[in-house]
């Protein structure tokens, strides 16, 4: 179920018709753990704003060595390109799951969003107090959002590469990737929003640093695939193999190129 959406652009969410802030949280938790966002009722943090981890490269020193420290490699570039895959999938799917869903454009920055610390599973995300405004079109929408974001990205991208070696145009991969992960997964959940939101993915792709980092192809209608045209490392870990986006497969799923 959508929320209240008749409010004016600006609106506070919470303020809104009631539950529809329930409403539009809840739903998104549904998809999957990465739409996921606390509130207002949010277990015990610490809470932190999230520039706090976009501009602590120490902090992120430490999360690359522990996630290197999991995932068993001494490669601390690849564990960076993980970590660096599931922030951005957590900076991604909720405000994407907003505006296909709910026809709502978060407020998506630095100032409006806290995290958690915590290794394993997707970072735990906090919007205390979540505005937005109703949108009519998601896909009309796409600059907007893509704006909010990719200041977002840009910072984690600078923190990576502060830290260790890659290649910019891998960590813009990555972020297409997230983005490709949170298309299909609202695709695969809601069947009957699969159009808007391969169509916002697509108006998404075209825009800024996410121009050439992949595509969607449609394997049947609805069905979407991402293919991007970087690869994020994975498979050195030792066990890894190749995520089902890597541009290192050599068959992919045949279907209508969007």
């Amino acid at each position: 179920m959508r929320a209240d959406l008749t409010a004016g652009p600006g609106t506070t969410l919470a303020g809104m018709a009631s539950g529809a802030l329930e409403s539009l949280i809840a739903d998104l938790a549904e998809i999957s753990g990465y739409f996921h966002l606390y509130t207002a009722d949010a277990p015990p943090g610490p809470w932190r704003p999230l520039g706090t981890l976009l501009d602590d490269g120490p902090a992120f020193a430490a999360r690359i060595a522990m996630v290197a420290a999991h995932l068993g490699t001494d490669e601390l570039r690849i564990a960076a390109s993980v970590a660096h895959l599931g922030i951005s999938a957590r900076i991604w799917s909720p405000v994407v799951g907003a505006l296909v869903a709910h026809r709502v454009l978060l407020d998506w920055s630095a100032d409006t969003l806290e995290w958690k610390d915590a290794l394993g599973g997707p970072l735990p995300l906090r919007l205390p107090s979540p505005t937005g405004r109703p949108v009519e079109d998601p896909v009309k929408a796409a600059g907007a959002l893509y704006a909010a974001v990719e200041p977002l990205l840009d910072r984690l991208n600078g923190l990576v590469l502060g830290e260790v070696k890659l290649a910019p145009r891998l960590l813009w991969g990555n972020t297409a990737s997230a983005l490709g992960g949170a298309v299909r997964a609202l695709a695969s959940a809601r069947p009957h929003l699969s159009a808007d939101a391969l169509a916002l993915g697509d108006a998404l792709l075209g825009s800024g640093r996410l121009r050439g980092t992949g595509t969607f192809t449609e394997s049947a209608p609805g069905e979407a695939f991402f293919t991007r045209t970087t690869c994020c490392l994975y498979y050195r870990i030792p066990g890894g193999g190749k995520c089902g986006d890597c541009a290192l497969l050599e068959s992919k799923p045949r279907g209508r190129a969007r």
